[in-house]
């Protein structure tokens, strides 16, 4: 039997790559199929790898085969997100996963490329002003934002029959005015729901797939309104004392703009006390304004038209039906088979950087290997991604 080929890697870049990877050593020992002693012992440079478990690694921690061989531990600087990002309530902050971790420097990569892609077609970059004060009345805040990202309230009522058609809606009027909003999958939300990084330019937001639409809708503007808020230079420990506050202020400011004043009031019209405690009304206004039942009923909180305890009332209603519907969807098998491998890219990657993507490849700036790196994607499935960009773009130009 031929001996299998050693790989003359570099033990403390094994050590590392597992490391900023975010595995400990025997959740890595288990994704790769070796024991956790053979896994100490190569970081140890005791024993090696083969070729073929040199590629088990790769796949796993996400690198190329060849950082394995360089001489020393690259140097990178540390992903600049480093918590505080919208989760599922009483849920602490604890070590970030694999999955999330390579979310983040995945995002962070595209964010890279898509200002490459900007200056390689000599675009102009956009600038996106600070529209809040955490001090700001939270209505007239809001109003700034809803102007400033163009959302007619008649766009919203009218053309957004679905909350599929409002998550487009609203991600098209971000990724319009510069922010990159991108989707991950296989992460809990109990770990995280939505993360916004302010770069600039190019910010972007983090949003995830597995979180029910209209939940996604919130989060998007939540995490907006972080990027136009202006914190000016604060210390670590302020940040950490002030961050409830922001976050607060952020949910204030998401839900009035998706459920501004005067289309709640207009929805509350002539209505009866009795009507505004009844499911179907808060079911039917909901669906109006392509919102959770939940952040309804907290909107009317806050314009006075219900109390704490019928919000809290109706929110563990919410959560047991939901986890029955979850619980349902498990035993019936649904959810299998996901989207096409064409519409999880363009899902994933917004038609902001899928329309920098497709540019580039048209004009010649890079190939179609390069433009299926950045889809993450089969060459094979480019013309059906174009296919679905240019569908965007008709619709968008029938709808203005």
């Amino acid at each position: 039997m031929a001996r299998s080929i050693e790989a003359l890697v570099n033990a403390d870049v094994l050590r590392w790559a597992r490391d900023s990877a975010g595995f400990d050593l025997d959740d890595a020992a288990k994704k790769i199929g070796v024991s956790a002693n053979r896994l100490f012992l190569w970081e140890e440079g005791e024993s090696r790898p083969t070729i073929k478990q040199l590629f088990k690694l790769s796949n796993v921690y996400k690198r190329p085969a060849t950082a394995f061989y360089l001489s020393k531990v690259p140097q990178q600087p540390t992903l600049r997100y480093q918590g505080d990002y919208r989760r599922l309530p009483n849920i602490a902050n604890d070590k970030q996963s694999p999955n999330l971790v390579f979310a983040l420097r995945r995002a962070e990569y595209r964010r890279e490329i898509a200002l490459g892609l900007y200056k390689e077609l000599d675009l102009e970059l956009p600038e996106i002003p600070f529209l809040l004060d955490i001090e700001d009345d939270v209505e007239e805040g809001a109003a700034r934002v809803r102007k400033f990202l163009g959302v007619p309230d008649e766009v919203q009522i009218e053309q957004w029959r679905s909350p599929h058609d409002a998550f487009n809606g609203w991600r098209e009027a971000l990724e319009h005015v510069g922010v990159l909003v991108f989707q991950v999958s296989r992460i809990d939300i109990s770990e995280m729901r939505a993360i916004s990084i302010d770069e600039r330019p190019l910010p972007y937001i983090l949003l995830n797939s597995s979180d029910a639409v209209n939940r996604r809708v919130f989060s998007l503007l939540h995490e907006f309104s972080h990027v136009v808020l202006r914190n000016g230079e604060k210390t670590d420990s302020t940040i950490a004392a002030e961050n409830q506050s922001v976050e607060v202020f952020c949910n204030a400011v998401a839900s009035a703009i998706l459920m501004p004043r005067r289309l709640v009031l207009q929805i509350l019209e002539n209505q009866t006390i009795e009507n505004l405690n009844s499911p179907e009304f808060i079911d039917n206004s909901a669906n109006a304004l392509n919102v959770s039942r939940e952040a309804f009923v907290r909107r009317l909180v806050t314009l006075n038209h219900a109390d704490e305890q019928f919000y809290l009332r109706m929110r563990n209603q919410y959560k047991e039906e939901y986890l029955r519907l979850k619980e349902r969807k498990k035993e019936e098998g649904r959810g299998r088979g996901g989207p096409a491998p064409s519409v999880q890219a363009v899902n994933s990657s917004g038609y902001l950087f899928s329309e920098l993507i497709l540019s580039s490849l048209s004009s010649g700036k890079i190939t179609a290997k390069d433009a299926s790196n950045f889809f993450g994607a089969s060459a094979k499935h480019l013309p059906n991604i174009e296919g679905l960009v240019e569908r965007r773009r008709t619709a968008l130009r029938a709808a203005n």
